[in-house]
């Protein structure tokens, strides 16, 4: 997914650059709605692929203690 949505972000960032919106409204649509949509879509598989490439290979053990310490950094970054 990465390899699909890291260049749709690129050109989404270039078009933006040299897109001349219409009026306020659709400037507004567009940063507030659909912007954040495609960028939440590569932040979240950006995170997957983070986590997947990190995995250990050990034992059962290590592989849940690995897990288990990724979901509680990201619970204490929301917190």
């Amino acid at each position: 997914m990465m390899r699909f949505i890291r260049p749709l972000c690129d050109e989404l960032r270039k078009h933006t650059v040299n897109y001349q919106f219409r009026d306020e409204a659709e400037e507004i649509y567009f940063f507030k709605e659909l912007k954040p949509e495609v960028l939440s879509k590569y932040m979240y598989y950006n995170k997957i692929y983070v986590i997947e490439s990190k995995f250990p290979t050990g034992s059962d053990v290590a592989q849940k203690e690995y897990l288990y310490n990724e979901l509680n950094r990201d619970i204490q970054l929301m917190a």
